[in-house]
């Protein structure tokens, strides 16, 4: 396998080094901020996404090229709407395109809550971002989508071109241990993200207040890569924000439940996959349960309002009973719905009926 990715900020600590055992060749491209900029300004004038316009350069497209001649794969898979102008005209090979989730269903949520400039500008993009996505799926044989919720943003009927394929989780990795616990909430994810940014800030401005009055002594740990400097400023005597960690499992281990109130975005969230599978009961948004295969809502507890969340959470914190039965039911969710073997032998399928098809 050739990896080909692209970076603004390249960290050799976020490529794992067990990557590398199962590539042959990887490759990182490095892309400047003032080139993006460049980049974005000369979209405005233009109908493509600024999502696509970020990663596309004409430099990265010629060695794209280059590096499939030389390496000549079997197949092509290319992540997201982001690099699929990459290998838009490509026809040498088999291409299947990953959405992840919808970006577009992701920006149309954000709307709302966003200031008068920036609903401008997302409202923009939600449309370019919309007839991108409906477009340059023709350009791909096959197509993979995160969740059955996404899939039906998609498309409103049964398309077979379109499969769907959940992440899965590490349970020899991601594993229940006895540790002593530090914190009653953990909630974590990427902190520069808007999803989880505004996660963050429900969690702070309207959970805690309420779980405030009744436990005043709450400890709450809210951790993640690339915090964004705003963040650092809600944290107080209750709450502690943390930034990149190489071992995330140590931060769910030290707590006693995991809260996933996640009020935009789309797709399936690992972080909650990851919390059920260290059995650690889990509170959650329906937005977020959405994204997880049916029967999810039986062994994540949903909240709607800071109030629910509240009375969920203390209920867990003072029924030591309650909590294992719903810690119980999560992990055994991940056992029979999300083992990574299961996952990676769907997509080892479309993969083979994909190079099958184009021969």
């Amino acid at each position: 396998m050739f990896l080909y990715s692209l970076n603004e900020s390249f960290l050799e600590r976020a490529l794992p080094s067990s990557l590398k055992s199962y590539c042959k060749e990887i490759k990182v491209q490095k892309i400047g901020f003032n080139k993006i900029f460049k980049n974005l300004l000369k979209n405005l004038f233009y109908k493509k996404p600024f999502q696509v316009s970020y990663y596309y350069f004409n430099r990265i497209q010629k060695d794209v090229l280059l590096e499939i001649n030389r390496f000549q794969p079997d197949v092509i898979i290319c992540q997201m709407i982001r690099t699929s102008e990459y290998l838009k005209n490509y026809n040498m090979a088999p291409k299947i395109l990953d959405y992840v989730d919808l970006l577009s269903e992701g920006l149309k949520r954000r709307i709302p809550n966003s200031n008068f400039f920036f609903k401008w500008l997302l409202k923009i993009e939600y449309k370019r971002v919309l007839n991108y996505e409906k477009e340059i799926r023709n350009y791909f044989d096959k197509l993979v989508i995160i969740s059955e919720e996404d899939k039906k943003y998609f498309c409103k009927s049964d398309d077979p071109k379109i499969n769907v394929i959940e992440n899965g989780v590490d349970i020899d990795y991601f594993h229940p241990k006895t540790a002593e616990k530090e914190f009653d909430i953990f909630f974590n994810g990427n902190l520069s993200y808007p999803p989880n940014i505004d996660a963050t800030q429900f969690i702070v401005n309207k959970i805690y207040p309420e779980l405030k009055k009744i436990k005043p002594d709450i400890r709450i740990l809210i951790a993640g890569a690339n915090p964004k400097k705003k963040l650092f400023k809600l944290s107080n005597k209750n709450i502690v924000i943390k930034g990149w960690i190489e071992d995330v499992r140590e931060y769910y281990w030290k707590s006693k439940i995991f809260i996933a109130p996640m009020q935009i975005g789309t797709g399936l969230q690992n972080k909650l996959l990851q919390a059920m599978a260290m059995r650690i009961p889990c509170v959650a948004s329906e937005l977020t349960v959405k994204g997880l295969s049916y029967g999810a809502e039986n062994v994540v507890l949903v909240a709607k309002t800071p109030s629910d969340y509240a009375n969920l959470i203390i209920k867990l914190l003072d029924d030591d009973n309650f909590r294992e039965d719903v810690a119980r039911r999560g992990y055994e969710f991940i056992q029979k719905n999300y083992k990574w073997e299961n996952v990676i032998q769907k997509l080892e399928n479309i993969i083979q009926e994909t190079i099958n098809n184009k021969k």
